[in-house]
């Protein structure tokens, strides 16, 4: 929810005109999700699986908030 949050701030850029690179790193972060909540689905008070769902998605906001913040401009 949050993900979709930011790149509706952002101006829903889509992710599919990034660099080939960029895109393949998304791809990896939601994978790596999906086995995640897969793993949870099984074993759901396993505290190991949620910090790493967490800090999975959080690599995923930060790449997003990396590549559309805006930056500022040394004079």
């Amino acid at each position: 929810q949050e993900k979709n949050t930011m790149l509706v701030s952002f101006g829903e850029p889509d992710l599919k005109e990034l660099p080939m690179e960029i895109q393949s790193q998304f791809k990896e972060l939601d994978s790596a999700r999906k086995s995640l909540i897969n793993a949870l689905a099984d074993d759901p008070n396993n505290a190991d699986l949620l910090n790493l769902l967490k800090w999975t998605q959080q690599q995923e906001l930060n790449l997003i908030e990396q590549l559309y913040s805006p930056q500022w401009q040394t004079i």
